[in-house]
């Protein structure tokens, strides 16, 4: 399925080493990431008409975050969170860095909520405009050198609405926990 078409002068890739394009780019990323590719859209660039079409293998509702409700918003950040931590655990630095570059998106519109998946369209980008913004993923879900996974448990039940504190020595965050624990 489509999920968006991109016209070609309205971005420009992020410069990631020599590879410019995003089907070679996309293949690396396959090789690196195995099973945990489907957050990212494949995409098919055609040349002659200046467009890059993004699909996805998965067929349904689509929803974009700039257009989902609060609710939805919501449930996107979450999944998202845990799908980029989930592709950043247990890899080396230069596969890190090289995730943090692809994870680079033009706007908030280029990630999609997909039969409650999420696919990102537009990834190794931004846009071709004087007030580009940069890290959109990460002012979704925080910064990945801080993301942590951390579930608040007693008794083997994951507690829900709850707050704590971590401390370290130049600093301390206070996290919440949501209605998932």
């Amino acid at each position: 399925m489509i999920i968006k078409v991109t016209r070609n002068e309205s971005i420009s890739s992020v410069h990631i080493d020599s590879v410019q394009n995003p089907i070679k780019l996309f293949n690396l990323l396959k090789t690196i990431l195995q099973d945990d590719i489907d957050i990212f859209t494949e995409p098919n660039v055609k040349e002659k008409e200046g467009i890059i079409e993004w699909t996805t293998e998965i067929e349904g509702e689509k929803i974009s975050y700039d257009e989902a409700d609060d609710e939805t918003k919501h449930i996107i950040k979450g999944l998202l969170r845990d799908k980029v931590y989930k592709i950043i655990e247990n890899r080396d630095e230069t596969q890190i860095e090289l995730l943090k570059k692809v994870l680079q998106i033009p706007d908030e519109s280029d990630v999609y909520l997909v039969n409650n998946q999420i696919r990102l369209t537009n990834w190794g980008h931004i846009k071709n405009s004087y007030d580009a913004r940069e890290n959109i993923v990460f002012d979704l879900i925080g910064d990945i050198s801080t993301l942590l996974k951390i579930e608040v448990v007693k008794d083997g039940v994951k507690l829900t609405g709850c707050s704590l504190t971590l401390s370290w020595d130049n600093g301390e965050k206070k996290i919440e926990t949501d209605e998932l624990g």
